[in-house]
Order: C-alpha cells, then sequence, then structure tokens
C-alpha cells in the first residue's frame, strides 16, 4: 500500500484587506501528487496547524478553523473554506498552516504539506480624525488642538500624505507654521482656503495651530472640509467635515450723520455764537433692530479759545 503524499509546499497569494476563497487547486498545484492505490483521488483536507493570527485566520463556513479538523472536497468545491487576513497585513510568505489529506480509499497523506501565504500590499487611502460638531458665539475664534480636545489630524498606514486642504465658506482659517515644517502650498493663510504640504507629522504640527474664525456679525452654520491626499501611484484623497454652528449675539447699535457732517457735534458761527448745523442722525443695528426704543441725547459746552 503506498500512501499518498505531495512532495512540495504550496502557495496561494490574496490581496491585503481581501479575502481569498479556497479552491482544491491551492493544496495540490505545486510539485507532484502520487497516489499509487487511487491516481489522484482527493476526498478531504485535514488542517494539522493554522496560520499565524497576526496574519490572519482560516474559515469554514464564516466559523474559524480548528486544528485536525477535516474539511471535505465538497466544502472546498463549494467556496466555503476562506483565508481571512487581518486588516492592513502584507508580506511575501507572510504565514502559512499544515495540512494532509484523504485520497478515495481514506488513507491520509504522510508527511504534512506546508501553504504559504502571499499578502499582496495594496496603497490605502489616508485618514482624517475631526472632531464632534462645534458651537461659538457670532464674532468668535475656534482654536482646533488637543489642548480644548478639538484636534484634527491626518494619517495613512502606507506612511505617504502629501497634503490636506482646508476650506470654511463663512470665514477664515489660519495656522502658525513656525518650525512645524509644514508649508502652505495653495490658498493663502488667514482666508477661506489653505492647503498644507508636508509628511504627516509636520501637517499634524501644523493643524494643532489651526484657528477658525467666523465673518464679522455672521450666525448661522458653517462647513470646515479637510480633504487629504497621498502620493500613491494613483493618490487617494479622503475628505471629512466640521459642522460649525455661530450662535448670534445682540450688536450695539451704530448712530452716523450725513456724509457732510460730524457725529455728535454741532458747530456755531465765530460771530453771533449761533448754533448753525443741522441734520439727521441715522440708527443702524448689524441685527435688523434699526427702530431704536430710544436715543439719549446731550451737550458738551466747549468754549474754543
Amino acid at each position: 500500500m503506498a500512501l499518498p503524499s505531495i512532495d512540495t509546499a504550496q502557495t496561494f497569494t490574496a490581496i491585503e484587506d481581501t479575502n481569498y476563497t479556497l479552491a482544491i487547486s491551492d493544496f495540490t498545484g505545486e510539485g507532484t501528487y502520487t497516489d499509487g492505490d487511487d491516481g489522484t483521488v482527493i476526498n478531504a483536507i485535514i488542517i494539522k496547524s493554522l496560520p499565524d493570527v497576526v496574519f490572519g485566520v482560516l474559515k469554514l463556513d464564516n466559523v474559524a478553523v480548528s486544528i485536525d479538523q477535516e474539511i471535505t472536497k465538497t466544502d472546498i468545491d463549494a467556496n466555503k473554506l476562506v483565508f481571512v487576513p487581518v486588516a492592513e497585513k502584507n508580506g511575501s510568505n507572510a504565514t502559512s498552516f499544515n495540512f494532509v489529506f484523504k485520497d478515495g480509499a481514506d488513507e491520509v497523506s504522510t508527511p504534512p504539506t506546508a501553504v504559504w501565504v502571499n499578502l499582496t500590499s495594496v496603497e490605502d487611502a489616508p485618514v482624517n480624525t475631526v472632531p464632534i460638531a462645534q458651537t461659538i458665539l457670532e464674532d468668535a475664534s475656534l482654536a482646533f488642538n488637543s489642548g480644548n480636545s478639538k484636534t484634527i489630524s491626518v494619517a495613512d498606514v502606507d506612511g505617504d500624505v502629501a497634503s490636506a486642504k482646508l476650506t470654511v465658506t463663512q470665514g477664515t482659517l489660519a495656522v502658525t507654521l513656525g518650525s512645524t515644517g509644514a508649508t502652505i502650498s495653495a490658498g493663502v493663510n488667514g482666508t477661506a482656503t489653505v492647503t498644507l504640504s508636508g509628511t504627516a507629522t509636520q501637517i499634524n504640527a501644523a493643524l494643532q495651530t489651526l484657528v477658525y474664525t467666523g465673518a464679522a456679525d455672521y450666525n448661522g452654520s458653517d462647513t470646515l472640509t479637510i480633504r487629504t491626499t497621498d502620493t500613491s501611484v494613483t493618490p487617494k484623497t479622503t475628505e471629512d467635515t466640521v459642522a460649525i454652528t455661530l450662535t448670534a449675539i445682540s450688536d450695539t447699535a451704530v448712530i452716523s450723520a450725513a456724509s457732510d457732517q460730524d457725529v455728535g457735534a454741532i458747530g456755531e458761527t465765530s460771530t453771533t455764537n449761533n448754533l448753525t448745523d443741522t441734520g439727521t442722525l441715522t440708527v443702524v443695528d448689524v441685527d435688523g433692530n434699526n427702530n431704536p426704543t430710544g436715543v439719549t441725547t446731550g451737550v458738551t459746552n466747549k468754549r474754543e479759545q
């Protein structure tokens, strides 16, 4: 009686972050399979060791496979045996597992055969971290930094962040570059749009100094948008937003006169000492309350020498 055997380790290649469905060919595709009794019939495989869980797990019908578990060819042909990689893991011959198989006469192969798993890396998109929605008073400023738990930051597991574009619609954004190493590659600091370029570390240092200021006398909604781009062969971009609500405050009314008159002053003639200026004073309130409930007036007697 000749026990079935295969004379070399097997290999399959999966893609990072993507499940791989195994076929019988992944167990017999390389080397020479021999079975003196029953030709090349394989009825089942038996798992003798498991992949390193740092890189992934084998699952049958979405349940983790265990050592010495027998898996029929029928289940494999039905696409039920799957290698599930751990997120962001990749590498050549990243991990392996061992198996033996049963032939048509239920004879078990010897010795166990290794299956090596190659995990091909893929370019990942950047990741932005932003705080929850913010509320500030009209005409106020809002600092984004770790000191007030309002951090905006960027990252990329591939380490290839290139830039972060920041925009608002009802205010301005300002950063202090200092020794951060970041640069402003587009837009203008202190305006509604500014693009920071550099590594993730450099951009994050600059973002720690970010200050938003609402447009003068504006109240309502605004949105801060951060759009981060990496240096992949095909650059990948991630966009996130922070909602900002500016709560109205009551502004002081402004009194003005016609353009040819002084506000709050009247003159007199040099010969008769009679008051001569007349005119209309106008009350304006940016809150829209242009109907005053009262006006206080007064006269200051200042005699020119």
